[in-house]
């Protein structure tokens, strides 16, 4: 071989380093006016730092998205009561921007002025009744937040009597026209208190003919939201038409007997707690010793329809409770005052005329009311039958088993379903706080993660 032989001059002999001197040398002549070994791994070290920062960067703000605050863990869900977290946080908490809706706007001029006066004008007369009335529905237009919650920070506060305005419908026209042939049959029977359980308008609408002849005691016992499950908005609404006339009319009911009155909807079907915000409530009415102190002897419980023959789960305990106390409890449907010739029936409140309503459908037929309920001594005869049919009127109370009953007619003892008028709201983990309304579009927890490819990551959305 022609070239020369590979010769070692000197060696290095020291801890993690053995190599030749050779090498050194070829490689310090093929590298010559380029970067050194050293510089080069350096800038290799930086390159990598600086991605390494960006990689943890984009991880801490893709925690931050998927569990909240990157300060500290994720918040968590707890069901806490509708109306106590509407109460400190707002009417319409988690759903600020969002507007109620109002079916049968009323023409009759309304003085906005009159709202915060609502609860006081809807109060009954007579003193002894209002341990059983309840303002809370009546106090919702001017209530204002004591707090306000992370997720809603972002939208202004409205008062709820500032989106409010009275409706006025025909349904309400009938119910007026039909409580009013209610009352006037029972003002000749002593001793009698009615329970008016039909859907929120049509019941201050009942309410509304009865008055003067009944004292209305009111027990709706939530507040509206623009996602409610009730729509108790329409209820206020109602209220508000119906407003002058309890005002004008305030010293003619009091020391009549009581009409207490519930809104049907309040056990609504609950589906999607993503979409609906559970604002129902149960029923509270007397027990039968409070009955009995009132001087009560007979009830009679007013639902829709004469085919009615059960009543609610939340008043069935009471109902069973009444009759085993030997007051005697009779249902009837509303449907049974039909429109009957005679006299319009004017309304205090504008000048609306409603046809009168007859039990029965006939003038004729009106007193068969007091033979098929037969509280008041002699008997009346009635020219006609009428056509009433069978239901509601042939109904007493039976106990039974539900959710919202016990089976034993223990009405101090009610049964609720899990988380019943109750909202899920986020909680901070570290320092309590509430966020906001676990179902709330404007809360971080609810925000698209950002996935890392190949990995995994959730969080609550929206549905």
């Amino acid at each position: 071989m022609s070239e020369d032989p590979f010769q070692r001059d000197g060696t290095v002999d020291k801890p993690g380093l053995i190599g030749a001197r050779w090498w050194q040398q070829q490689l310090a002549a093929a590298t010559e006016d380029q970067p050194t070994r050293r510089s080069a791994m350096r800038t290799v070290l930086i390159v990598g730092a600086s991605l390494a920062g960006v990689g943890l960067f984009l991880a801490l703000a893709t925690s931050g998205d998927d569990d909240g605050p990157s300060s500290g863990p994720a918040p968590l869900p707890q069901p806490k009561p509708t109306l106590d977290i509407q109460k400190e946080y707002g009417w319409n908490f988690g759903s600020r921007s969002e507007a109620l809706t109002f079916d049968g706007a009323s023409s009759v001029q309304f003085d906005s002025a009159l709202i915060p006066r609502l609860a006081d004008d809807m109060q009954p007369d007579t003193a002894k009744y209002r341990p059983y009335w309840s303002p809370t529905l009546f106090q919702a237009p001017t209530a204002m937040p004591t707090k306000t919650a992370e997720a809603d920070a972002a939208e202004a506060f409205k008062p709820l009597k500032d989106v409010l305005a009275p409706i006025h419908n025909t349904f309400m026209d009938t119910a007026f026209a039909r409580g009013r042939a209610l009352a006037m049959q029972l003002a000749a029977v002593d001793d009698v208190a009615v329970v008016v359980d039909l859907q929120g308008p049509e019941a201050v609408a009942f309410a509304a003919g009865m008055y003067g002849l009944f004292d209305v005691v009111f027990a709706f016992d939530n507040w509206p939201h623009p996602r409610g499950v009730v729509p108790a908005h329409r209820t206020l609404a109602a209220a508000l038409y119906y407003q002058p006339l309890f005002r004008k009319n305030r010293a003619a009911a009091g020391g009549k007997p009581p009409a207490f009155v519930l809104d049907r909807d309040r056990l609504a079907p609950y589906v999607d707690e993503t979409k609906q915000f559970d604002n129902r409530w149960v029923a509270k009415l007397p027990s039968a010793q409070n009955l009995s102190t009132l001087g009560i002897k007979r009830v009679m419980y007013v639902t829709p329809f004469e085919s009615d023959t059960k009543e609610m789960d939340d008043v069935n305990d009471d109902v069973v409770a009444w009759s085993a106390a030997g007051i005697d409890v009779r249902m009837i449907g509303a449907g049974a005052f039909k429109p009957c010739k005679g006299k319009d029936v004017a309304q205090p409140t504008d000048d609306v005329t409603i046809e009168p309503h007859c039990y029965g459908g006939s003038p004729d037929s009106d007193l068969q009311l007091l033979v098929d309920y037969p509280w008041k001594l002699p008997t009346p005869k009635p020219k006609s039958p009428g056509n009433v049919l069978a239901g509601a009127r042939d109904w007493r109370p039976s106990a039974r088993t539900t959710p919202h009953s016990t089976g034993k007619g223990t009405a101090t003892l009610k049964p609720r379903p899990a988380n019943f008028g109750t909202v899920p709201v986020m909680i901070a983990v570290g320092t309590g706080a509430l966020l906001g309304w676990r179902h709330h579009r404007n809360g971080s927890w609810n925000r698209a993660p950002v996935k890392p490819t190949g990995g995994g990551g959730g969080g609550w959305g929206f549905g």
